[in-house]
């Protein structure tokens, strides 16, 4: 039996009608380029772990297609897939039952762990606990004047705690497991933690989140292929126009061109490929790989999928933007149906509101009010 292994929870369930939801599976949404999860696997690098299993569900197959057998990460990656759903101590059980592991070290695939895992172990081992449960300070509530104590996604588990799950049905945590372990007498303690990772439920989460560990990165030695310039990070294979405007913290990815006069101001992460035109102006936003921001366009707090556009002249704020229908080039037949359909349920309904209840933000743009949700038409 393996002494300490990690997992890492991906199951991908409904979101809400935030928008980013359109854009694939949850732990693959983009973060400085990297899949979300990888902070997940990152972490648990950190804790001197090599082995790890990935739970996952609907989005098995592209998550599994994005990180390999984690070799690139530093990591031996297996994966465990989830069909029922079992809920967090269920997938536990299951994939700790499957590898055979003594102990395991559990983080959440869908938010971006904060602070060093290693005084965790290190408390849990010496503490002599069955069970250690990682949270912080819920400001928010209070039990006759003490402080309350939240979960933020991170648990230390030994073997012996599988016992108490169940094969079948759903077990979570928080709700479940624990207060069997408390009326078993079984011992279990809360690591206090400063806060909860960033976990991007929404729009503005999911860009603060990039903000966060952009600065994080800044922070540090520049990663390889990279440049720094005051508080931006260049890629060496872009190109970024003489007149130009960096207002960092600006992260510009291979391959992205820079026009004249146009203005980047952070926090603003711009993936691998894309072009912004002269005289355009990106503000706070996160762009994915082979975007295109028209000559003098405005984009502001906004995401862009892959291969999304914002046309010349165009303003956008608040918005995600997704590609049109035509605008995925190199899928096959099967595949661009699959997206045409996709992007049809996406323009229909969002927020729970009907289409025809919304006006164009612009000529070129069908836009969601509420949800912020805009397709963009085809290049």
């Amino acid at each position: 039996m393996e002494h300490t292994i990690g997992i890492v929870l991906a199951g991908v369930h409904d979101w809400d009608e935030s928008g980013l939801e359109r854009m694939g599976p949850r732990p693959l949404l983009p973060v400085l380029r990297e899949p979300l999860i990888c902070g997940a696997l990152h972490w648990l690098r950190q804790a001197g772990l090599r082995r790890v299993v990935i739970c996952a569900n609907s989005g098995s197959r592209a998550v599994r297609r994005a990180i390999g057998d984690g070799r690139a990460l530093g990591l031996d990656v297996e994966y465990y897939e989830d069909w029922t759903p079992r809920g967090p101590a269920g997938c536990v059980r299951d994939a700790a039952l499957a590898v055979g592991a003594e102990r395991v070290l559990v983080a959440e695939g869908t938010a971006w762990p904060d602070g060093d895992p290693r005084p965790l172990l290190a408390a849990h081992v010496e503490s002599g606990v069955s069970l250690t449960v990682a949270a912080t300070e819920d400001r928010a509530a209070t039990l006759d004047g003490a402080t309350v104590l939240a979960p933020v996604g991170s648990y230390v588990v030994e073997w012996t705690v599988l016992e108490y799950v169940p094969a079948t049905g759903y077990q979570d945590f928080k709700e479940v497991l624990l207060p069997r372990l408390h009326e078993r007498g079984v011992a279990t303690m809360a690591y206090r933690v400063a806060r909860p990772g960033p976990r991007p439920t929404d729009l503005d989460r999911y860009r603060a989140l990039n903000a966060w560990v952009l600065g994080r990165r800044l922070r540090a030695a520049p990663a390889p292929g990279y440049r720094r310039v005051g508080a931006c990070e260049i890629h060496e294979t872009a190109e970024v126009a003489d007149t130009a405007r960096l207002l960092g913290p600006v992260l510009i990815g291979p391959r992205t061109r820079i026009g004249a006069e146009a203005l980047v101001v952070g926090p603003t992460v711009l993936g691998d490929g894309g072009t912004v035109e002269a005289g355009a102006v990106i503000c706070e936003s996160v762009l994915w790989n082979d975007c295109g921001v028209g000559a003098r366009a405005l984009v502001e707090a906004c995401v862009l999928g892959h291969g999304a556009a914002v046309g010349r002249g165009d303003h956008m704020h608040g918005t995600v933007i997704v590609p049109g229908p035509k605008t995925a080039p190199g899928m096959s037949a099967g595949a661009q149906g699959a997206w045409r359909r996709m992007w049809r349920r996406g323009r229909e309904v969002v927020g729970g509101r009907p289409a025809a209840s919304r006006r164009p933000a612009t000529a070129g743009a069908r836009a969601s009010s509420q949800a912020g949700v805009v397709s963009a038409p085809s290049a």
